[in-house]
């Protein structure tokens, strides 16, 4: 997270041990904001920080697992400021990956690239592909 996010958020994961026995009390990850010097659970952020921590876990469990794809669905839960957040995702995550597919729901405005090279803007309509 620290890494793609040019430094500004960091994730801290814990297991919290159970004292009455070795299994896990519960599994805690902490979002951090690096310019403002907090770090709050994760069930407190907003649902667009979540969206991108959700995003950046299966980043690292799909390298972890040795997958070379994604697939990320519901990128319209973004505000505009964290769109920008996820466009440098992509591209700080695509040399990693040999696909990553993105879906979201857009209604009448396409989005359009914002100059990332190698890659592609498709639109589905009327169970149709065309390329943006």
């Amino acid at each position: 997270m620290n890494q793609i996010s040019g430094r500004r958020y960091t994730l801290d994961m814990f297991a919290e041990p159970c004292p009455e026995s070795n299994r896990s009390n519960g599994f805690h990850i902490y979002l951090g904001d690096q310019t403002k010097n907090t770090k709050n659970n994760i069930n407190m952020a907003s649902s667009s920080e979540q969206f991108r921590v959700g995003i950046v876990l299966q980043a690292v469990l799909s390298e972890l697992a040795g997958l070379r794809f994604m697939l990320i669905d519901g990128v319209d839960i973004l505000d505009q400021p964290n769109r920008g957040f996820f466009f440098y995702f992509l591209d700080s995550m695509a040399p990693r990956f040999d696909q990553i597919l993105v879906f979201c729901t857009i209604g009448q405005h396409y989005p359009q690239n914002p100059g990332l090279e190698n890659m592609d803007f498709w639109v589905i309509e009327n169970g149709d592909a065309k390329k943006l």
